[in-house]
């Protein structure tokens, strides 16, 4: 319409972009690919597997609500390379299993119950 004004030309900002290090995106995928959940939606029980170069590194589990409660923490001394998650007495929703490493990283993988 007429009493619209024009439309304001755009000024050209400058791009700037931070690329990480390749090797660094490479370790971050290797890391992920070592863990599996399984089944995921579940019912009840879930497995969370570990692939041996990965639970070498491993520091502590922790499973948590959508609300940052945590529910379990689990034992990772002496463990073999599967988890088992027991949801059954807990509503549905959405869980966060927190898994650190003792080199400081963390991961953050998520489960639901159905």
């Amino acid at each position: 319409p007429e009493y619209c004004s024009p439309v304001a030309p755009r000024k050209k900002e400058e791009e700037t972009y931070a690329f990480e290090e390749e090797t660094e995106v490479d370790e971050e995928l290797e890391v992920i690919t070592q863990l599996k959940i399984y089944p995921n939606p579940t019912s009840g029980m879930a497995t969370l597997q570990i692939q041996e170069a990965l639970l070498n590194n491993l520091k502590f589990i922790k499973l948590y609500t959508i609300n940052s409660v945590l529910l379990k923490d689990i034992d990772v001394k002496g463990a073999k390379n599967k988890f088992d998650i027991d949801l059954s007495e807990h509503p549905s929703g959405l869980y966060f299993i927190h898994i650190h490493l003792k080199d400081g990283t963390s991961i953050t993988k998520k489960i639901i119950k159905k």
